[in-house]
């Protein structure tokens, strides 16, 4: 199976240089990745070099912590949207999601997602899986359910310690979420028995910083 198309290929390292981005966006293309992942500050650079044909490009949105407000993410996001992205990864407000104010959750979820929508930008939802209880879980399913994203996101793999992503939450979120939204799975994805199972789970967008390493270890593996 050519694992190639699910990646998106991450770098999300605060002392990432430019030279870091170009061979990112190289090894994409190489290796038939899905998108780079980059910070916002990059996007623009990479789409002056890169034509959309040749380049998808994804970036994040109230990273890592999702506590900027809403005003803050919509500029975030238009700005983005008009640098020449393709796909975005909003960051929850985790503070209203685990303060209970799923009313406010909802209003910054709504505005974000019918911007994308509006653009043809794909929208994925950070939630943060691994902070959260069977309660907070079930919620925010249900709100995404309501307003319908392309993608809920697993992590943004900085926030919670030692958190890796499993084939039993990915089939636990897989019930609960609506069919037509998909699942990107995201948080210390290292290897490719991870990547199979996680597919065989029901995750049709991986996120990693490893994806080379894997797909590498894949062609040696065929080989033998």
């Amino acid at each position: 199976m050519n694992i190639a198309p699910y990646f998106d290929h991450t770098l999300l390292r605060f002392d990432a240089t430019s030279l870091d981005f170009v061979k990112l966006a190289e090894e994409a293309i190489k290796f038939g990745f899905a998108t780079v992942c980059v910070p916002p500050s990059i996007v623009q650079n990479l789409r002056d070099t890169y034509s959309e044909s040749d380049l998808k490009i994804c970036s994040v949105v109230g990273f890592p912590c999702g506590y900027t407000n809403t005003k803050t993410k919509i500029v975030e996001t238009k700005e983005l949207i008009a640098a020449g992205v393709n796909e975005l990864d909003f960051v929850v407000n985790f503070s209203h999601l685990h303060s209970g104010r799923y009313d406010l959750v909802e209003v910054e979820l709504d505005s974000l997602i019918k911007i994308c929508r509006e653009n043809s930008i794909i929208s994925k939802v950070i939630i943060e899986s691994g902070s959260l209880n069977n309660i907070q879980l079930e919620k925010i399913i249900e709100i995404l359910n309501k307003f319908r994203p392309d993608y809920l996101k697993t992590s943004t793999g900085m926030l919670v310690m030692d958190y890796v992503v499993n084939t039993e939450e990915i089939l636990k979120i897989r019930k609960k979420l609506d069919t037509e939204i998909k699942i990107k799975a995201s948080g210390g994805i290292r290897n490719l028995h991870q990547v199979n199972e996680l597919i065989k789970a029901g995750a049709q967008r991986l996120g990693t910083s490893s994806a080379v390493s894997i797909i590498q270890n894949q062609f040696k593996m065929e080989q033998l």
